[in-house]
């Protein structure tokens, strides 16, 4: 393994990372959960080391041999830091970060694992994320990680109405939209007012 860190990860190996975690138990199970949260853990100031946020990642799974955790620790810090390259390039440019999200059987983003991700990352920072949280338009922000994460919550009462499929587009792109914003919130650049977004999942 001899590739440098800034190479990002080829289909072939993003397939890898993929199957592996599709086989773990616990709160991360794809490449697009995992990539939803190490764009959190990419945004916020206290920067979690990899072994601490693999150690969440595994639960009480572990790898089969001392050659996969090699392998497969070296593509996830790969791709970590190609979100971290292609994050700090939104502060100068008009390029986004794209999510690495899963297509169903009719060709389809839907985004929830990649949110539900995406909010295990803050939990995991969350001292970081406190103040950010208190002005409305930053809030408003995380709705559409918030509306996606819950869809499918085990409480009918912490589900938002059914998205649409039309909807659901209007979410994945504000979404992406809003991670630029954020890491720009959390490295210095001015948030401008965020676009009008779905009302949240209530809280019983």
């Amino acid at each position: 393994m001899t590739e440098d860190l800034n190479t990002p990860l080829t289909e072939t190996e993003i397939e890898a990372v993929h199957g592996f975690m599709a086989e773990l138990n616990g709160p991360i199970r794809s490449l697009e959960g995992l990539d939803g949260m190490l764009c959190a853990l990419t945004c916020a100031p206290t920067k979690i080391e990899h072994a601490q946020y693999m150690a969440s990642v595994l639960g009480g799974d572990s790898y089969t041999d001392e050659d996969e955790a090699k392998s497969i620790s070296y593509l996830v810090q790969r791709h970590h830091q190609t979100i971290k390259n292609d994050l700090h390039e939104t502060l100068t440019s008009e390029t986004l970060y794209t999510p690495a999200l899963l297509v169903d059987a009719e060709g389809k983003a839907r985004g929830n694992e990649w949110a539900l991700g995406f909010l295990l990352g803050v939990a995991m920072t969350e001292g970081d994320w406190q103040d950010f949280t208190k002005g409305d338009n930053m809030t408003r922000l995380m709705l559409p990680m918030m509306v996606l994460a819950h869809e499918h919550h085990p409480d009918p009462k912490m589900r938002p109405a059914e998205i649409p499929d039309e909807g659901r587009d209007e979410l994945l792109f504000m979404m992406t939209h809003s991670l630029a914003l954020i890491y720009g919130h959390f490295n210095g650049k001015p948030v401008p007012e965020a676009p009008e977004a779905p009302e949240a999942p209530e809280t019983p």
